[in-house]
């Protein structure tokens, strides 16, 4: 795709530099890549009853984030309803930090066993080819 491509499609003008089309371009790329997971699996992970919706709003907002973090681990977007052979070891990873950050709601915990998750996320995605730098 041509510079000139990606400037129509995002709407910039003539006067936009090609490295900042590019950029925005990409941003938009990778915005409409990041597709998310069913609130009903989300809350299966954090073993919420189907009827309980009142986490609905914060699982809401841990679902994107989780997924930027894992396409920001792995350098590419990701897009779990694809055929991507990686969407398995993306989806558990997003599962897993959705999880942890439910349950671990301050940045520091005291008085409990110290853990760290982020390294099980890494386990996980430091296989995965790098095909794309956001």
């Amino acid at each position: 795709m041509t510079v000139d491509e990606m400037r129509a499609i995002i709407g910039a003008g003539p006067d936009v530099p090609d490295a900042e089309v590019i950029v925005r371009y990409g941003a938009l790329e990778a915005a409409k890549a990041d597709r998310g997971l069913p609130i009903e699996e989300v809350r299966g992970q954090v073993r919420l009853e189907r009827t309980n919706s009142s986490e609905d709003s914060y699982l809401s907002l841990l679902i994107p984030a989780a997924i930027r973090a894992v396409r920001n681990e792995v350098g590419r977007p990701i897009d779990l309803s694809s055929d991507d052979p990686d969407n398995d070891v993306f989806r558990v990873a997003v599962l897993l930090l959705i999880g942890h950050w439910f349950d671990t709601r301050a940045p520091v915990a005291v008085g409990s066993q110290s853990y760290e998750l982020p390294f099980t996320v890494s386990f996980l995605l430091n296989p995965v080819p790098r095909k794309w730098v956001c």
